[in-house]
């Protein structure tokens, strides 16, 4: 599980090298843990709903966060090869 500095922030792969490839998550904001499910782009959130505990503004700015943190996360992890690497 890799684990980031912004708010005790946490993610693992799920179906890992598979075509249905996720990253799980959980992070704490402002006390309150939360967990979710990031495919495609697109955040869904596990229980607890944060959208039944925290203003929209400020879950609008919660759910941007963690957009940014998964697509740096992934795109860390994603290492290119070469075409011809067996090739000089």
């Amino acid at each position: 599980m890799t684990h980031h500095v912004y708010q005790d922030f946490k993610v693992k792969p799920l179906f890992e090298d598979q075509f249905h490839e996720r990253h799980q998550f959980e992070l704490n904001h402002e006390g309150d843990s939360y967990q979710g499910i990031f495919h495609n782009e697109e955040i869904h959130w596990l229980h607890p709903q944060p959208k039944h505990q925290l203003e929209e503004d400020d879950l609008q700015d919660l759910e941007s966060k963690v957009y940014d943190l998964m697509t740096n996360h992934i795109n860390q992890d994603f290492q290119v090869k070469p075409l011809f690497e067996d090739q000089q």
